[in-house]
């Protein structure tokens, strides 16, 4: 603090009653400034980080510029903490733009710096800048991690009220940014990013790409890009046919014959795209899918025959009452396919969804919307 006291007044032998009294009164100001300011740094006491309390030597009368300097004994726990200095009440801290604090903004051990505002009847924290550039930075990261159409998974179930106000929260994101509740029952499917192409030639609009590997098969969607030299290359497209390092593909427009060029060529298997849902979680398979044949012969020549495996005579196909008896001719054995596709009945009690997950783990999705 820069003293107004002027050293040299009054001069010797020449005193005036105003010169005196201008430093009579800038003593009295710096005075009673001085006694609002502690020269303690007294320990906080705080069992929860919502109410302090610290005791100075010389008492702390309330009053517009009070300053104390405390040391926190325990992080705090809300946005709205309190500091009762010398029984004079619980006054919040707030920082020094007036706004509130962020759980945490206060350390253990750290010394903090308040004033106080009569008008607001709050304690200022005047080293409080730090706390809101580390909360700006908290949150820019957050932003940077999640950015719009991000996708959050947690097993805390937070409340979808005010936009997801509470994952915002959480996750330590400036309050305009929002959440919705997402994909329950859903898994997640990574997209396809890409497959390099190492060349590619066209002959009669149909394109050939060369790549290190893949793992596509004929009929399977495709989108190709980073053709320059002929951009009708370019585009999705039906899989014609593939060998462990071509893809083979017709383009759609007339793509000149020879070497194509370009850059950052990719092709990307349309299979997953990006936002794309499907799938169950139980399925009731169909007749096609179950295309399953037994063959079975009888086990002898002549006569009535009992069918049995075609493992062998000693693998009894059904050796009980319900055994089907065949008349055949001459003797040999005799092949019989069952469940082919002219024969696939469905018999017996009826078909169930069968379980169709994987070992999973449970979790609430949220996706950001904005």
């Amino acid at each position: 603090m820069t003293s107004a006291i002027v050293p040299t007044n009054p001069v010797q032998g020449n005193a005036t009653t105003s010169s005196v009294r201008d430093n009579f009164l800038a003593a009295h100001d710096e005075i009673n400034a001085l006694q609002r300011m502690s020269t303690e740094v007294k320990e906080t006491g705080s069992s929860d980080g919502i109410s302090y309390t610290a005791t100075f030597t010389d008492a702390v009368v309330l009053g517009e510029g009070v300053r104390v300097s405390v040391e926190i004994n325990r992080v705090n726990a809300n946005t709205a903490p309190t500091l009762n200095a010398n029984g004079t009440g619980d006054k919040t801290i707030v920082r020094q733009d007036g706004s509130a604090l962020v759980a945490g903004d206060l350390k253990a051990g750290q010394y903090v710096d308040l004033i106080y505002d009569s008008t607001a009847t709050k304690w200022v924290w005047l080293n409080s800048p730090y706390a809101q550039l580390i909360t700006s930075l908290k949150e820019e990261i957050a932003a940077n991690v999640y950015p719009v159409g991000s996708i959050f998974t947690t097993t805390t179930d937070y409340s979808a009220a005010s936009n997801g106000a509470a994952v915002t929260t959480a996750l330590g994101m400036a309050s305009t940014v929002q959440w919705s509740r997402y994909a329950q029952g859903r898994t997640i499917v990574g997209a396809d990013l890409g497959t390099t192409i190492v060349s590619a030639i066209s002959s009669s609009n149909v394109v050939t790409l060369t790549v290190a590997s893949h793992a596509l098969s004929a009929g399977d969607s495709i989108t190709v890009s980073g053709f320059t030299s002929d951009t009708d290359a370019n585009g999705s497209f039906t899989v014609d046919s593939t060998t462990s390092t071509n893809i083979v593909y017709t383009a759609i427009a007339t793509v000149s014959d020879g070497s194509l060029t370009g850059s950052n060529l990719l092709v990307i298997n349309n299979a997953f795209d990006a936002g794309d849902t499907g799938g169950a979680s139980n399925h009731v398979l169909s007749q096609a899918e179950m295309n399953h044949n037994h063959k079975v012969m009888d086990n002898g020549g002549g006569g009535s025959r009992s069918i049995r495996c075609s493992e062998g005579d000693g693998h009894i196909f059904n050796d009980s009452a319900d055994s089907v008896a065949i008349t055949s001719g001459d003797g040999g054995k005799m092949t019989i396919d069952m469940f082919t596709d002219n024969n696939r009945g469905i018999t017996g009690e009826t078909v169930t969804p069968h379980n169709n997950l994987q070992p999973y783990i449970t979790t609430y999705i949220w996706k950001r919307t904005a």
